[in-house]
């Protein structure tokens, strides 16, 4: 026989209580005990290893129940879902969750198989989420938050075995949380018919782009690497990791002042600073002054320097040079007259590779 929470029963619209320092003392679970809740707000696993409290965990059951009638295991893995993969609530948690739910009248069964109850949102249920729609609404973001940080960890892990020091790992990561928010905004922006602003945007070439770079440039030896467009420094610290890997060393170069100092604030904190020169100013100047020759390039500005940059670039290549062009399209009639200048010279072996935003990948063998 279940016990029941009458005190709910009468206060259906109120907030619901918290674990955390904000909680209203304990409260009584099913089989007994009490529960003293310390838990801090903000991110990260609460006490006990949950990061929702049980008023949280509450809010997300009924909102999930919202969209479709669901049993136990269903709201665990809707859960679990919500936190890409990063928390899912044991049975102990879900199940008295959903009788909390049938005896305050926020939920009733919808239908039995078996042992086997799924449970829909009531009216009332309803209600109650409207009431709680801020309190709902962190309660998300926080499993929001959980996936993110799980997602990190999942990328810190694969770099970090191609041998990337936590610094890089550091900084890298500051960058592909906003290289996903830049694409969320792109998204939003594409659904809803407004422009996408590209100012100061970072436009990166994104964590697969970046692994091939450095893969290719690190089985180089003692290269100097060149980077056209440095824009906020993303590929400068895989290419400057490479560089520091291999003895060799990275010019980057950059048209904007501001970016070019925010990239190498970025080189800095992730140790690489020593091993890359930040030039500033026009690319064909730049390059047509240059006294070295170089090993590695990537090609990464506006589309239309393309071509003009890779004519200043050619007599400066070594032989067995390598160069990387990224957002490389088929058909693309931006990127023509680059595609067509370079397979023009002779010695140059050239290949488009479906990486990232698309890349044509060319060899240098005189």
């Amino acid at each position: 026989m279940r016990h029941r929470h009458h005190d709910h029963m009468d206060r259906r619209h109120q907030r619901p209580e918290r674990d955390d320092a904000e909680g209203r003392g304990h409260r009584h679970h099913r089989g007994g005990g009490k529960h003293h809740g310390k838990g801090p707000r903000g991110g990260g696993h609460r006490g006990g290893g949950r990061p929702l409290d049980h008023g949280e965990l509450r809010l997300i059951v009924l909102s999930l129940l919202s969209e479709d009638p669901r049993h136990g295991y269903e709201l665990m893995r809707g859960i679990e879902s919500l936190s890409g993969g990063a928390y899912s609530p044991s049975p102990g948690a879900i199940y008295p969750t959903l009788y909390w739910s049938e005896d305050t009248g926020y939920a009733e069964v919808a239908a039995t198989e078996g042992s086997k109850k799924s449970y829909r949102l009531t009216e009332a249920g309803q209600s109650f989420l409207s009431a709680n729609e801020g309190a709902l609404k962190e309660a998300v973001e926080r499993l929001g938050s959980l996936r993110e940080r799980s997602q990190a960890r999942d990328r810190h892990r694969q770099a970090g075995e191609d041998g990337l020091d936590r610094n890089i790992l550091e900084v890298l990561a500051v960058y592909h949380e906003r290289i996903e928010r830049e694409q969320e905004e792109r998204k939003a922006a594409r659904e809803t018919g407004k422009e996408f602003s590209r100012d100061n945007r970072l436009l990166a070439v994104g964590p697969k782009t970046g692994r091939f770079i450095n893969i290719l440039a690190r089985s180089l030896e003692s290269p100097t690497i060149l980077e056209l467009g440095t824009s906020f420094g993303y590929s400068a610290i895989w290419l400057g990791e490479a560089a520091r890997a291999t003895g060799g060393r990275l010019i980057t170069m950059e048209l904007s002042p501001e970016k070019s100092e925010q990239a190498r604030q970025m080189s800095e904190k992730a140790g690489l600073a020593e091993h890359v020169d930040f030039r500033v100013g026009d690319a064909v100047e730049l390059i047509n002054t240059m006294p070295e020759r170089v090993d590695f390039v990537l090609v990464d500005l506006w589309n239309h320097l393309y071509e003009p940059c890779l004519a200043a670039l050619a007599p400066k290549l070594n032989p067995g040079a390598i160069l990387v062009a990224d957002n490389i399209r088929p058909g693309d009639p931006g990127t023509a007259p680059y595609i067509a200048a370079l397979r023009a010279i002779p010695g140059m072996q050239s290949v488009p590779l479906p990486v990232g935003s698309g890349l044509e990948v060319s060899r240098y063998l005189p």
